[in-house]
């Protein structure tokens, strides 16, 4: 990387006046059309599918609900909740609040007409795909209420997410169909990852290139919920092909593995960052632990705070010139995987130790160094 300079400028422009804000670093997080993104000339590739979606706030008819959150409707049969697909296209229903239900569709097909959509166009929609015409009505109660259209589904991810002083996280960073629910996980992952390496150094202590980790520890990630998103779109598609696909899918999902598998791939939990160290936690997410005292290791990182825990008594005083930095914290717990466990404010384990001793402290201290600067010369 070239010599970057030593601040970033950001002119703004407002209604009332435009003036210019000096910063040590810019973080794009705005949104799939990032402004950021584009300004500093970071490539989105990816691609394009021919979709129309609709999506509109209605009112359902009390007597079309039924008691595990679907509908049942006159002339084709039970609609679950969530997402449905079918021969023609797919539905997504669910109430997320009494009375005030949220129906979509998506048929496949190049774009439609950029006008305002109405619950008209709607309903003419979900008879295309359902054969049938749905009961309901314009939505009740005070507006706002959703009413969209979207032409076109991107699947894009960012070619960087570093270009100098200038980071980019969340939609700026990738866009991906919302099936499945990924983006809100994978974007707050993104800023917590970002988020203490910023702060370690804006407080003067972040070792050498800790913030170049943040592009070489979330792209992947990204890149996986690109493959699965992709993945989940497709299996929406028409035809018997598709259709024998899922029916042979279904029978995997009883596997516990593959189970756990796709637990672990939807959550973006599948991915170990190299973090330097080879023992089995290192560079997963802290496991879900509850110590001896009742706490559990997630109520420690409440603070954004490294955190050395220390099972056995040794780990603990061998950290000591670091504790201006990382919480230690000297606990029991039944049957531990580890003496000691160091983790990141963003919940990964940087190091672990089966048994603590003269080689365990030295992994310890380089460790802390990596990720924590040098010793306190104080």
């Amino acid at each position: 990387m070239d010599q970057e300079p030593e601040s970033v400028g950001v002119q703004v422009s407002s209604p009332e006046r435009e003036y210019r804000i000096d910063a040590d670093y810019l973080v794009g997080a705005d949104g799939g059309r990032s402004l950021v993104r584009k300004t500093v000339g970071i490539d989105f590739p990816g691609t394009t599918l021919d979709i129309v979606g609709r999506l509109a706030h209605v009112h359902v008819p009390d007597e079309y609900r039924r008691a595990d959150g679907g509908l049942d409707i006159p002339g084709f049969g039970r609609l679950a909740f969530g997402h449905t697909r079918l021969d023609r296209g797919g539905l997504i229903y669910a109430e997320f609040e009494p009375g005030r239900s949220l129906f979509g569709t998506f048929e496949f097909g190049p774009p439609v007409e950029d006008k305002p959509m109405s619950v008209a166009e709607l309903l003419a929609s979900a008879r295309r795909v359902l054969g049938v015409d749905v009961p309901f009505e314009e939505p009740k109660g005070p507006a706002p209420h959703a009413l969209r259209r979207i032409n076109g589904q991107n699947t894009r991810h960012a070619e960087h997410y570093r270009d100098g002083r200038v980071l980019l996280l969340g939609d700026a960073a990738h866009v991906h169909s919302a099936m499945g629910g990924p983006g809100l996980n994978l974007g707050l992952q993104d800023a917590m990852n970002l988020g203490w390496k910023l702060a370690a150094h804006l407080n003067g202590w972040a070792p050498d290139r800790l913030l170049d980790t943040y592009e070489s520890e979330r792209h992947p990630v990204g890149e996986r919920v690109m493959m699965h998103s992709q993945a989940q779109t497709a299996l929406m598609l028409p035809g018997p092909e598709v259709a024998a696909l899922r029916t042979l899918l279904g029978e995997l999902f009883t596997l516990r593995d593959v189970a756990q598998h796709m637990a672990a791939l939807l959550a973006g939990t599948d991915v170990r960052y190299d973090v330097g160290d080879e023992h089995p936690l290192s560079g997963w997410p802290v496991p879900e632990l509850t110590l001896a005292d009742g706490r559990r290791v997630t109520e420690l990182l409440h603070d954004a705070r490294p955190v050395l825990l220390d099972f056995d008594g040794g780990a603990g005083a061998a950290a000591s010139a670091w504790a201006d930095r990382a919480d230690i914290v000297t606990a029991t717990l039944d049957g531990p995987s580890a003496a000691a466990l160091l983790i990141r404010p963003d919940g990964y384990v940087a190091w672990a130790a089966g048994e603590f001793g003269p080689a365990d402290e030295a992994g310890l201290h380089a460790a802390l160094r990596r990720w924590f600067g040098p010793e306190s010369s104080g």
